[in-house]
């Protein structure tokens, strides 16, 4: 047999489990696979063989302990930067939706609603048909490619255990802030002298 230590088993490990959490994350918030029609065994193995694929393609990683604070810290970092990801894809179907819902509202179609997989709600019909041809249009125009080139750069642009300065952070909260406001701030800054 081959002797193994620790070390060698945590470097295997941690190769694997911090580029998972980001993936994971990502699924997680992804409008396509986090409906609940999506079964949970096929996100984890979904996430798994992506991660499989791209390790080979990812910068070097720290050799950060998984079983450890710094780990724990790593592992949550990761899984919020893929949150992040996956909900900025979600923003874009979610407009989709609200047009088709507001279209389907002006139409008087709005009685003609079924159950919506995906948000498990009432949605109308032409809410559904339109986020369907919004996906089917995202996949022809090969978005799950660029999704997946967007995950890879994420890694060289924001490594593994890399923390963010205090002058990032703070400007990432201000933006944070004005795009939850719809950029009222903005706007109110500018408005404010004249009143």
């Amino acid at each position: 047999m081959f002797p193994i230590s620790d070390l060698q088993i945590n470097a295997l490990v941690s190769l694997f489990v911090w580029p998972f959490a980001r993936i994971m994350g990502v699924l997680l918030a992804d409008p396509l696979f986090s409906s609940r029609s999506a079964p949970a065994r096929f996100k984890a193995g979904f996430a798994l063989l992506l991660t499989l694929l791209l390790v080979p393609l990812l910068p070097p990683q720290p050799a950060i302990p998984v079983v450890s604070a710094e780990g724990v810290a790593v592992l949550v970092q990761q899984l919020l930067i893929g949150l992040a990801l996956g909900l900025v894809m979600r923003v874009v179907i979610t407009a989709v939706e609200m047009a088709g819902f507001v279209m389907g509202t002006q139409m008087g179609l709005g009685f003609a609603s079924f159950y919506d997989p995906i948000n498990s709600a009432q949605v109308p019909t032409i809410a559904r048909i339109l986020t369907l041809f919004t996906f089917l249009l995202f996949l022809l125009m090969g978005g799950h490619q660029v999704v997946i080139e967007i995950l890879l750069e994420s890694f060289r642009t924001l490594p593994i255990g890399m923390t963010l300065p205090p002058d990032r952070l703070k400007a990432l909260a201000e933006w944070g802030g004005i795009s939850s406001t719809g950029g009222c701030g903005w706007r109110c800054r500018w408005w404010r002298p004249c009143w």
